[in-house]
């Protein structure tokens, strides 16, 4: 699973960006660079999945896919596909297909510890075991177990009996090896979850695959309780009031209120306190995410269209590359800032299209 991820997210990268973007994108790194990388290179599905990875694990894997001759590094640092890992890819790619990282990763690691307490809190009190210890010690989660488990007490029974057909329903759809290691990841009465240690040592993999495999499944069922309520209600209460507010940080929301009123970027950056690079940052970050942004007073329509077809002929996201091509007419902030508008609106494109 681990190798899948990063066979395909190099792949897309098509040897425009170095490893250490792939463990930023992948760790849910939030600055502007890494945000424009995942929308230009179409890595939703990755963002954030995994936030609690090593960078010594990442490299020890990256070296692997080197040794079995299925990535070369260039000079510059950038990983690229070999042949043989292009058929790889194309041999796993079916493996992820229902991440949802950028939309959903923040939402689902509050889904997994409601999902996983309440299991435990539920199967414990069928069983009258009252004096059990949480594997969730958040209070915030605890409380709204306690919560549910209040309203669902007299038909209890029922309830676990609904997230037990639900799950095994939709377990049925994934491969066996995602659904093995994701039941034995579980806690209940009598029973307590493996470690990914254990898990991956079970099933002869990587703890990076083990937990991946995971969260993999966790997203599926999450996205399921989203889209069919009614059909996957248990689960749906675990997901319930968990909903994407947009990805644009609240400090880029307070950068582009001041430009909405009008202020000029040295104005901003004096009523903020905060660097150029960091006020440009989050004016990309504005136009990476929300509608109607406009970038006139930073980039006219003209000079927008200029770079966008620049960039398409050399079918590249590469700035330097572009800036170049361009004879240094515009700034990095100028070009970052269309292609930034362009991945919005190709992607607003796509969904309504």
């Amino acid at each position: 699973m681990f190798q899948a991820v990063l066979l395909t997210c190099i792949k897309r990268l098509s040897g425009e960006r170095t490893a250490s973007g792939i463990f930023h994108m992948l760790t849910g790194k939030r600055s502007s660079q890494t945000m424009q990388d995942v929308k230009g290179y179409r890595l939703e599905p990755f963002f954030g999945i995994y936030k609690s990875l090593s960078r010594k694990r990442f490299d020890e894997t990256l070296q692997r896919l080197t040794q079995s001759g299925h990535i070369n590094i260039s000079d510059e640092g950038f990983p690229l596909l070999t042949l043989s890992g292009e058929d790889k890819e194309k041999q796993l790619r079916k493996s992820w297909i229902h991440f949802s990282g950028l939309k959903n990763h923040q939402l689902v690691m509050t889904f997994e510890k409601r999902l996983f307490l309440l299991i435990q809190t539920f199967t414990n009190m069928k069983a009258s075991h009252r004096n059990f210890i949480p594997i969730v010690d958040e209070p915030i989660i605890q409380n709204w177990v306690r919560g549910i488990y209040k309203t669902y007490q007299k038909n209890a029974e029922g309830f676990i009996d609904s997230i037990y057909e639900e799950m095994k329903s939709l377990l049925n759809e994934l491969p066996p090896e995602d659904a093995h290691i994701f039941v034995h990841r579980l806690t209940g009465s009598g029973i307590i979850g493996l470690t990914m240690e254990q898990l991956a040592k079970e099933a002869g993999e990587t703890k990076e695959d083990a937990y991946l495999r995971t969260q993999h499944v966790l997203h599926f069922l999450f996205t399921n309780a989203k889209r069919e309520p009614k059909t996957y209600a248990a689960l749906a209460v675990c997901a319930a009031g968990l909903d994407s507010s947009g990805m644009i940080t609240d400090s880029a929301k307070r950068t582009f209120r001041y430009i909405e009123q009008g202020l000029s970027l040295k104005e901003v950056m004096e009523k903020r306190r905060l660097k150029e690079s960091t006020i440009q940052d989050h004016i990309v970050e504005a136009a990476l995410v929300l509608p109607h942004f406009s970038t006139e007073p930073f980039l006219t329509e003209a000079e927008k269209r200029v770079i966008i077809q620049k960039a398409e002929v050399l079918n590249t996201q590469r700035l330097k590359h572009i800036k170049e091509s361009l004879q240094g007419k515009y700034s990095y902030f100028q070009i970052r800032l269309a292609l930034a508008q362009y991945q919005h609106d190709k992607k607003e494109g796509m969904t309504h299209g």
